[in-house]
C-alpha cells in the first residue's frame, strides 16, 4: 500500500508518490504538477499584462498633459512655453523622448532647453498636434499587445483550470474503483 501525502504540496513535489503501482495515480500527480508550471505561467502572463496596462496609463496622462499646453489659436506655427520651467520642460522632453516620440520632433526643443539665452522652451500647436499623434499611435500599439497578452492569459487560465480538474477527476475515479472492489468483495463474503 503506498504511503499517503501528508499534505498537497507533498503529494505534488515528492517523487515517491508518482512512483507507484496505481497508473491513476501517477496521472494525477503529473496533472498536479503541470497545474503548479500553469499557475505560474498565469501570475506571470497577469504581470505582462498588468505592465502593459500601466503604460498605457503613463503614455495616457503624458498626452493629456502634453495636450493642456494647446492654446487653438489661429496661427498654429505660434510658439508657447512648455512647462512652467525650463526645468520642467525637461522632465517633459525627457518622458515624450522614453515614450518613443521621434527625436526629430523633440530635437529643435532640446536645443532651446540648452540653450542658456532662453528662458523657455517653446512648442507650437502644430508640434502638439505630432507628438500627440506619436503617442496615440504608441497607445494603439499597446492597446494591440494588451489584446494578445489577455488573449493568452485567458488561454493560460483555462488550461490550468483544465488540469486542476482531470487531476480531480482522476482521484475521484480512483477512490470510485477502489470503492467498487471493496462493496463487491463485501458482497461476496
Amino acid at each position: 500500500m503506498p504511503e499517503i501525502p501528508k499534505s498537497l504540496e507533498d503529494f505534488i513535489t515528492n517523487e515517491k508518490y508518482i512512483s507507484t503501482k496505481n497508473p491513476l495515480f501517477n496521472l494525477a500527480v503529473a496533472n498536479m504538477r503541470v497545474s503548479r508550471a500553469l499557475q505560474r505561467a498565469v501570475n506571470n502572463q497577469s504581470k505582462a499584462v498588468s505592465t502593459i496596462a500601466d503604460q498605457i496609463n503613463s503614455i495616457s496622462e503624458l498626452n493629456s498633459t502634453v495636450q493642456s499646453y494647446t492654446q487653438n489659436k489661429t496661427n498654429a506655427d505660434e510658439p508657447i512655453s512648455f512647462g512652467k520651467t525650463k526645468a520642467e520642460a525637461k522632465v517633459l522632453l525627457d518622458r515624450l523622448k522614453a515614450a518613443g516620440v521621434d527625436m526629430k520632433i523633440l530635437d529643435p526643443m532640446y536645443a532651446e532647453y540648452a540653450d542658456t539665452s532662453k528662458t523657455s522652451v517653446q512648442i507650437t500647436d502644430n508640434k502638439i498636434s505630432l507628438i500627440s499623434s506619436a503617442l496615440n499611435a504608441k497607445i494603439e500599439n499597446l492597446n494591440t499587445q494588451t489584446s494578445k497578452e489577455n488573449l493568452s492569459l485567458q488561454t493560460l487560465t483555462n488550461r490550468y483550470t483544465q488540469s486542476g480538474d482531470q487531476a480531480s477527476t482522476v482521484l475521484q475515479k480512483d477512490s470510485q474503483s477502489k470503492s467498487t472492489i471493496i462493496s463487491g468483495i463485501k458482497g461476496l463474503s
